[in-house]
């Protein structure tokens, strides 16, 4: 059966769904979860040619936002898998 869950997210409304359900069903089985969070990645294209001299800090800038996001989707989904008693 079951005993280690695989849940991707992207800290949408509709993966957060996805979420309780796979912590629902890890609770009922007694296994324990593994959260994977994804985000798109860096796109220079959306940068104007005027600005390529930039793309290391813009890219350092997309770097930081992108893991404040993970940090606080994943720190969202360890405080319900907490309160759920799943590990």
């Amino acid at each position: 059966m079951y005993r280690h869950i695989l849940i991707p997210t992207d800290g949408s409304e509709l993966a957060h769904k996805a979420v309780n359900h796979g912590l629902s069903l890890a609770k009922s089985v007694d296994g324990k979860v593994t959260v994977l969070i994804v985000v798109p990645s860096f796109n220079v294209y959306n940068l104007p040619a005027s600005r390529t001299d930039l793309i290391s800090s813009a890219f350092a800038e997309y770097e930081k936002h992108a893991k404040a996001h993970a940090a606080k989707v994943l720190t969202g989904v360890a405080d319900e898998a907490q309160s759920a008693g799943v590990a």
